[in-house]
């Protein structure tokens, strides 16, 4: 996710903040009819967890959930490490002659993997060997983005502004190449402008910028328009957001998706949820610096960073009702 802008809120705020927060959280909308012919209600609820202070010298600029739980943070020279019931982050490594953008767990027990975004390197470390960084694989670099779905690290590389090349690790498997076949619609422009996330074993691919469309791309080469929130905005929202706001990256909610509006300028952020079919169906405007960072699947829960006056590292649990 990109960076979540500070804010500084008085107590009054603070309390404002959190019952926006929780009127946010229900969204119910109508799925498959029930048996008696009438559509049945799936309701969708957020309920906060734990919430735990970011210390004010540690800018975070993202983060994942690791398997056993537990979550890895980066910032621009230091990884940190949090347990749920832990009452403060962990710093693992310091001074990081690195750039993190992104990490995940490691197959090999005890290590953790980052790609550095300054070499193009995915580096391997176990924290128990003073952060000594071991080589794993290395990015073609340039025009490209790097991202990790459930299966392995994946490089799509912009080839043009209508085609693809989807790498990953293993040499001996023969790239994909991606001709956009919906171009008219679609036209890549440079890595900096798009955010990456995974979904499965494929790779979901944000426009930063407005209509803010959400591609959708295996390591086979399949490709398709997940997401078009812009086109579903009322006149009004899109007015307001056409003002210079930027998404952050979409993360899947089993087989629906959060997207979070960001307004660089201010605290504001616009919060979508969409089905599966990429359908808004909630769309609520927050006051305050508000982030999701990743979602994990397994146990439900989604990772925050949110300013209340203060950073917060906050866990979520999602679940449904019908």
């Amino acid at each position: 996710m990109g960076a979540v802008r500070n804010g500084h809120l008085s107590q009054r705020r603070v309390t404002v903040v959190r019952v926006a927060l929780m009127a946010f959280l229900p969204v119910a909308v109508s799925v498959a009819p029930a048996p008696s012919g009438r559509p049945a209600l799936r309701e969708f609820l957020m309920d906060e967890v734990e919430s735990v202070p970011i210390p004010d010298e540690v800018g975070i600029l993202g983060g994942a959930f690791m398997s056993d739980g537990s979550v890895i943070l980066w910032s621009e020279k230091e990884l940190w490490t949090h347990s749920p019931g832990q009452r403060r982050l962990t710093r693992i490594c310091r001074n990081l002659e690195i750039a993190p953008r992104y990490a995940v767990a490691s197959r090999e027990h005890g290590y953790h993997e980052v790609f550095d975004s300054a070499s193009h390197r995915v580096l391997k470390f176990r924290t128990s060997q003073r952060c000594a960084p071991r080589f794993e694989w290395q990015a073609s670099g340039g025009a490209s983005l790097v991202g990790h779905t459930a299966d392995s690290w994946m490089e799509v590389i912009i080839a043009s502004s209508s085609r693809l090349i989807v790498r990953g690790p293993n040499r001996k498997r023969r790239d994909s190449v991606v001709a956009i076949p919906f171009q008219h619609l679609v036209r890549f422009g440079a890595p900096k402008d798009y955010m990456i996330s995974a979904a499965d074993s494929a790779l979901l691919i944000t426009e930063i910028g407005f209509p803010y469309r959400t591609l959708h791309l295996t390591s086979q080469g399949g490709v398709r328009i997940a997401l078009d929130p812009a086109a579903q905005l009322t006149p009004q929202v899109r007015a307001d957001v056409l003002t210079g706001w930027e998404s952050l990256r979409v993360l899947p909610l089993d087989d629906w998706f959060i997207q979070v509006l960001a307004d660089p300028r201010s605290d504001r952020r616009r919060i979508l949820v969409l089905d599966a079919g990429g359908h808004i169906v909630r769309s609520t405007l927050l006051d305050v610096a508000i982030g999701v960072m990743d979602a994990e699947q397994r146990r439900k829960r989604l990772i925050v960073l949110r300013n209340v006056g203060r950073s917060e590292l906050v866990y979520y649990r999602w679940r449904w009702r019908t």
